[in-house]
């Protein structure tokens, strides 16, 4: 006898599909000091056997957030990522909206991701303001801490640190530019080490984001001689 066999070709069921994965799920900026923005980044990758095409990227209502993205669609083959960098700009002291990826992925054509953001000021505040080193020998030295503190909101970025007056030096400062949590402080080193006698006047100046701008803190100290130098010529007897 003959023994006929079917085989029914597949419907669809096993057909190849691209499949969207976004991480993190939610971007959080924290304490971002206003007139700066920040950037971070999502990853959006393809774990399905089928090219992805991400059609689009729409941020909700708030203007602070924006996507940084040349042109679309941007296609994705199976196992490939691509990493989007979101910007935030501070308009208030707290902005959150959403992000929405759009591809033809046929199981999550819109993937959301919320944004949550604070903002702030950062203030430098540098104690001790003033220092008198008091009265000196010359040629002995002396030194100061003088602690930066960020009393502000925000991180603070300190850009450049200046020590001037004849007799002042800064020890060892840190690298610049650095950054100051809020509440807390950066120590820096002002020494003073008169070379002559007489009342010497010195400035301390950072630059920073610290919308008052420059801070200052100011110093005095006096040189005096306790003994005598005598010169002594190649030869000469001084007995």
């Amino acid at each position: 006898c003959n023994l006929d066999q079917g085989f029914t070709r597949g419907t669809g069921n096993n057909q190849s599909e691209p499949d969207i994965l976004v991480s993190p799920q939610s971007l959080t900026w924290t304490l971002v000091p206003f007139g700066t923005s920040e950037v971070k980044q999502l990853t959006v990758s393809n774990q399905g056997d089928a090219r992805l095409d991400i059609d689009g990227i729409r941020v909700g209502d708030v203007g602070a957030f924006a996507v940084l993205v040349d042109s679309f669609p941007l296609p994705l083959e199976p196992g490939a990522s691509t990493q989007i960098e979101v910007v935030y700009t501070p308009t208030t002291t707290e902005d959150s909206s959403r992000l929405f990826v759009e591809s033809n992925d046929p199981d999550s054509p819109e993937v959301a991701v919320e944004l949550v953001a604070t903002a702030g000021s950062p203030r430098l505040q540098i104690t001790p303001p003033s220092h008198d080193f008091g009265a000196l020998p010359v040629y002995s030295r002396d030194s100061v801490a003088l602690q930066l503190e960020n009393v502000g909101t925000a991180r603070l970025e300190v850009t450049n640190l200046t020590q001037v007056g004849e007799g002042y030096t800064l020890d060892e400062p840190p690298g610049l530019p650095f950054t100051v949590d809020p509440g807390q402080g950066q120590p820096v080193y002002v020494s003073f080490s008169p070379s002559v006698g007489g009342e010497f006047e010195g400035g301390f100046y950072v630059e920073s984001n610290d919308p008052a701008g420059v801070s200052t803190a100011a110093q005095v100290g006096f040189g005096f001689d306790d003994g005598f130098c005598v010169t002594v010529e190649e030869g000469e007897d001084v007995s």
